[in-house]
C-alpha cells in the first residue's frame, strides 16, 4: 500500500519532465546498478530518485516492462504533446489518475474521494488512520506532509486551481471549469477500468465515480454530457433524461488515451474536435 511511497517526497513539474525525457533514451535508468547515474541525469538525490520513480508509476506515466521503465500510452501522449507539462489538460489527467489509485496514491485518493470539501491536516490524519489502520504515527504524518506538498507545489493548485490551500486547511474547489476533452477522457478511462457501459448520473458523481475528484455538480454534469455528445457527434457518450432516466451510455471501443490525444491536438494544433479524434483513432486500427 502506497500511503507515502518509498520516500516521503512529493513531485515537481520539472522532475516529471526531465524523467520522461531520460526514460525514452535510457529505460533502465531506475535500475539499482545505475542509481548514481540516475541521480546525475535527473539532478536529484537518492531518495528523490526513489520518489520520482514511484510517482511516475502511480500517476500512470510509466510502467515496468521486463525490468525496464517504459512510458505508458498516457506517458507517450504527454511526451508527444506536452513534454514540459505546461498544459492544464496534463495536470487534470494526472489528478484523475492519482485520485483513482487507492492502493498506491492512498492519501490523494482519500482526500478527493472520502473527505469533505474543506478539511484540515488533522482531518486527513484521522481519515488515514480509519481507512488504513495499523501503520506508524510517522507514516501518517509523512503521508499528510507529502499530500500538502503536492497541493501547494504543483500545477494541480496553481494551474488547474482544483484546491485552495491556507496554513491549516485545504478546500476542494467545486465546479472548476474543466476542458470538455478532459471530462470525456476521465469518463472513458473509468469505463476501461470498470467495464461499465451504462451508468446513472449519480454513479459518475458518487464516491467512486470518475468526476467526484473534480467537484462536478449534478447541474454541471448535465451540461458536460450534452456538450460532449454534440462535440463528438455521439461517438463518445449518449445520455438520456427521459422520464427521469438520467443515464449515460459509453462507446465500447474508444480508447481513452485517443480522446486525450485528440484534446491536445484540438488545443495545440487548433483542429476540429471530430477531425482530431479521427486522426488519433486511425492509429489504433
Amino acid at each position: 500500500m502506497g500511503i507515502t511511497g518509498p520516500a516521503p517526497f512529493s513531485f515537481e513539474r520539472q522532475w516529471f519532465s526531465r524523467a520522461i525525457r531520460v526514460i525514452q533514451s535510457q529505460p533502465g535508468v531506475f535500475e539499482r546498478s545505475v542509481r548514481e547515474e540516475a541521480q546525475r541525469k535527473l539532478g536529484l538525490g537518492s531518495r528523490q530518485v526513489l520518489a520520482i520513480e514511484y510517482w511516475l508509476r502511480v500517476s500512470g506515466i510509466t510502467e515496468s516492462v521486463g525490468g525496464e521503465t517504459r512510458l505508458t500510452a498516457f506517458g507517450k501522449a504527454i511526451s508527444d504533446f506536452d513534454p514540459r507539462l505546461e498544459e492544464r489538460e496534463t495536470w487534470y489527467a494526472l489528478h484523475h489518475y492519482l485520485a483513482s489509485a487507492r492502493n498506491n496514491a492512498s492519501t490523494y485518493w482519500l482526500a478527493f474521494r472520502r473527505l469533505p470539501d474543506t478539511f484540515s491536516r488533522q482531518d486527513l490524519d484521522y481519515g488515514l488512520r480509519m481507512e488504513f489502520p495499523g501503520l506508524s504515527d510517522r507514516t501518517y504524518s509523512d503521508a499528510a506532509t507529502v499530500f500538502f506538498s503536492i497541493c501547494t507545489k504543483t500545477e494541480i493548485s496553481t494551474l488547474c486551481r482544483l484546491v485552495r490551500v491556507d496554513q491549516h486547511n485545504i478546500e476542494k474547489v467545486q465546479d472548476p471549469p474543466l476542458p470538455l476533452g478532459l471530462v470525456a477522457f476521465a469518463l472513458t478511462h473509468w469505463v476501461e477500468r470498470t467495464d461499465v457501459l451504462t451508468a446513472h448520473f449519480s454513479d459518475l458523481l458518487g464516491p467512486d465515480g470518475p468526476l467526484r475528484p473534480f467537484g462536478v455538480s449534478p447541474e454541471a454534469l448535465v451540461n458536460y454530457l450534452e456538450n460532449i455528445q454534440e462535440r463528438y457527434d455521439r461517438r463518445v457518450t449518449t445520455h438520456s433524461q427521459t422520464a427521469g432516466l438520467n443515464s449515460v451510455a459509453f462507446a465500447r471501443t474508444l480508447p481513452s488515451v485517443s480522446i486525450l490525444r485528440a484534446a491536445y491536438r484540438e488545443k495545440l494544433h487548433r483542429m476540429d474536435p471530430l477531425t482530431a479524434l479521427e486522426r488519433e483513432l486511425e492509429g489504433t486500427r
